[in-house]
């Protein structure tokens, strides 16, 4: 029998004159050594000595019984400081690994293929139904204490529970017991409650003996021992699904695979996948070997829409012992959401926020069909998801949809820029079943998913790539129309759409606002010739569908100015602006002596202006900077004041294509990433910014993180996504100053900066390309871990 950590010990006897042997077998946790003995022919004592010698030392002997009880085991193991839980949570994993008695004796005597029918009643006994003020799941009620396991999910938010459980194998679960939280684990799904009180308030140290007052079966539930289970194991899963209608379900069948993982430096089982039915609600409950001892806890289940394939997955108890036995268990609710199995590498985690935006919609919604920029493909394999799921993910969601209403069918599909562009798309549902796409019929290699009935709640969406380290830019189309990849009506072929998202952003101003001129960085052009859509006069040039930034203007202002100056002299671009009666005004050079674009317009009405700037020559894509303003500036007088060209410079006043974030020291997401694409037409080295300050960067800065705090443990780093990509860091701290890295060291491409001793403040971070003309994806992290790239 094990009892912690591979441990193994064997004992002689029972009789009266048995004597301590030696073990054959050590306890890995803190280097203690723990002997368990028969006393008298009874499991009534232990016998404990520290052992801190190499683990390959000969074995120790001890002379004489050294009996001891439960509660001197747990003193005299305190082998370094621990919080006030540790002992609770320590006597729990001993007490329930050292049950033994009738019902092990009716186990045992089912044979090897399956356990008896008392066995799977004192299982049942012990498999409590735990109720959130939010929802219900499962738990089990750990031998010899009040303690009950479940998964984090089942009580994420929340400090005070409901517990029901089964007086009568035959009937529903009833309420019995309050409970409180007493800890979660942040790296893996499972928290630990303790079993208060009665409804009535009434104290209860013994929910087993309460149980048995009211009539009910003696629980009786003990972890696993000796080696974990393989592929084609017998198990049985015991929980409340919510379609048991509050009836404990059994429902049996194999492993199908484990994955292994190491957790604390030891390597171990950390989730098994099974075809055993699991359904919503059996989170939390038990998973059992074919001996009816607990190997794991329902977690989550994996799904797919073409074959209605599923797979359980169980969190290995392995992982939870080993957890515990740290004391690694927080105690308070963060702000953060958890994913099932965050932080396990090479997972879809719908826990970390999403690279490209979210937006709520409901049944109904206009304009229809709601489009947005995306970039598919990352480092995730989905193979790990069965079925027909392949391709290649980013960890993060590409895009989150909070979804209300009722009785729509909702359809989300990708189209890629590019013509053979070879993508793929995964949904995780309100529910966490999971949905996936290849190629959508018609669609080319193009992927769409049609949820009928889509429930309300949040959809986290990822486009993948179906080939590794491929990466297709394109639009995620969300619609309740009869649309699907290919038609007219969902590329937008009719020309410029003031239905679509704007791909660089909107801003509300009103008249007087400061700073004025209000600056966007954006690369002008697009596939549409705007020519053909007879907008106006002046209305020509390539631009794209989708208008690039959009302007919700309030009060009275004189005059309202439009102006685009690009980065290279010489490149000519075209303003076109839909103003909010519907009309269009368009420019193409502001006059004789500049190709720039300037629109002027006169008492500017309230309202919406949706505004493109497109190349006057197809194919091209031109860098640069639109300005809004109130003043008199005209590309001619900006220069002639004496400003730098954007071109020249790294702006700090521009807004930053990624978006701006506030954090402070201490904060909870850590670390918080931001999706960016690196590069830009600034040669950086031209600005003599000092030390390391090179590369080929935007005009505006990627990222603007306002910082409030001790700057002590502060560090940004920037991960490409193609590791061949040579990018280099730059941050304007909050005075004024320059920081700059190229290679972070250790063989890597991608830099880190540390910014200890810098105040706290404004930090505008821009991620340059070392090479001209290149563009580099990849993941910006503001932490205060010891991260490196």
């Amino acid at each position: 029998m094990t009892i912690c950590g591979g441990f193994e010990y064997e004992v002689p006897g029972p009789g009266p004159d048995d004597a301590v042997r030696n073990p054959v077998g050590r306890c890995r946790d803190g280097g203690r050594l723990l002997l368990i003995v028969f006393n008298k022919g009874s499991w009534s004592g232990c016998a404990v000595e520290r052992y801190t010698a190499a683990m390959n030392a000969p074995p120790l002997t001890l002379q004489g019984p050294n009996v001891c009880t439960i509660a001197q085991l747990i003193s005299t193991t305190e082998a370094r400081p621990r919080s006030s839980l540790y002992p609770l949570l320590l006597l729990a994993l001993v007490a329930t690994a050292l049950s033994f008695g009738d019902v092990l004796a009716s186990a045992d005597k089912a044979g090897p293929g399956g356990f008896s029918r008392e066995r799977i009643d004192a299982i049942s006994a012990a498999v409590v139904q735990i109720h959130a003020p939010d929802g219900k799941g499962s738990g089990s009620l750990v031998e010899g204490s009040a303690l009950v396991y479940t998964n984090r999910h089942v009580v994420e938010g929340f400090y005070e529970f409901d517990v029901h459980v089964l007086l009568d194998p035959n009937e529903p679960a009833a309420p019995l017991f309050k409970a409180e939280l007493v800890g979660y684990s942040e790296d893996y799904d499972f928290a630990v409650l303790r079993i208060t009180s009665d409804l009535d308030g009434r104290p209860v140290s013994d929910p087993h003996a309460l149980i048995r007052q009211r009539g009910g079966i003696a629980p009786s539930l003990r972890l696993a021992a000796g080696d974990p289970p393989g592929r084609g194991d017998a198990i049985a899963i015991f929980g409340y699904p919510g379609i048991g209608q509050n009836e404990l379900i059994k429902t049996t069948g194999i492993i199908a695979s484990v994955q292994y993982g190491e957790v604390n430096g030891v390597r171990m089982p950390i989730w098994y996948r099974t075809n055993a039915e699991m359904s919503p609600g059996n989170s939390g409950g038990v998973a059992t070997n074919d001996v009816g001892e607990m190997i794991g806890i329902p977690t989550w289940v994996s799904a797919e829409n073409r074959t209605l394939g599923r797979l359980g997955n169980l969190l290995s108890m392995d992982v939870v012992r080993s957890v515990m036995a740290r004391d690694a268990l927080a105690t308070t609710w963060g702000s953060q959401r958890f994913s099932e199995y965050a932080g396990l590498a090479g997972q879809l985690d719908f826990s970390l926020d999403p690279n490209f935006g979210e937006l709520r919609l409901s049944s109904g919604f206009m304009p229809d069909p709601h489009r947005e920029r995306v970039i598919s493909g990352g480092a995730v394999n989905l193979d790990y998801l069965g079925g027909d799921f392949a391709g290649y993910a980013a960890e993060s969601p590409d895009f989150r949809l909070h979804w209300s209403g009722s009785g729509a069918t909702l359809r989300i599909f990708f189209e890629a820029d590019q013509v053979g562009s070879d993508t793929v798309l995964v949904i995780n549902q309100p529910d966490g079943s999971w949905l996936f796409n290849d190629d959508a019929p018609g669609g080319g290699l193009n992927p769409l998913i049609s949820i009928a009935n889509a429930q309300p709640g949040q959809y986290d969406i990822w486009v993948g790539s179906f080939s590794e380290d491929d990466y297709h830019s394109g639009e995620l189309v969300i619609t309740e129309l009869d649309l699907s990849p290919g038609m007219g009506a969902a590329r937008g072929d009719a020309g410029l759409d003031f239905s679509l998202a704007p791909n660089y952003g909107r801003i509300a101003l009103r008249a007087g606002f400061q700073p004025d001129p209000h600056r966007v960085a954006l690369t002008a052009g697009g596939s549409v010739d705007v020519s053909d859509s007879y907008l106006g006069i002046g209305c020509t040039g390539h631009a794209s569908r989708a208008p690039d930034f959009r302007l919700d203007w309030t009060g009275s202002s004189r005059e309202l100015r439009l102006l685009f100056e690009s980065e290279q002299a010489g490149d000519d671009t075209v303003l076109l602006v839909n103003r909010p009666d519907g009309s269009w005004i368009c420019n193409d050079d502001a006059h004789s002596g500049t190709v720039d674009p300037m629109v002027v317009i006169p008492g500017p009405q309230e309202g919406q202006y949706d505004i493109w700037v497109a190349s006057y020559r197809a194919g091209e894509l031109i860098a640069g900077e639109l300005l809004i303003t109130e003043t008199t500036l005209s590309p001619a007088s900006r220069s002639q004041a004496g400003n730098d060209p954007p071109r020249r410079r790294l702006d700090v006043s521009a807004s930053p294509h990624a978006g701006t974030v506030s954090l402070e020291a201490g904060f909870l997401r850590d670390p918080h990433e931001v999706r960016v694409t690196a590069g830009g037409s600034v040669d950086v080295s031209a600005l003599n910014l000092g030390q390391d300050c090179r590369g080929h960067a935007s005009g505006a800065p990627d990222v603007r993180l306002h910082w409030t705090g001790n700057t002590r443990r502060l560090r940004v780093l920037f991960e490409a996504d193609s590791p061949s990509d040579d990018t280099v860091l730059i941050i304007n701290t909050p005075d004024g100053r320059w920081l700059c890295n190229d290679d972070a060291g250790g063989g890597t491409l991608n830099p880190l900066l540390r910014l200890n001793g810098q105040r706290e403040g404004q930090f505008d971070i821009w991620v340059a390309t070392y090479s001209s003309g290149g563009f580099a994806p990849g993941t910006l992290r503001i932490t205060e871990r010891d991260l490196r790239p």
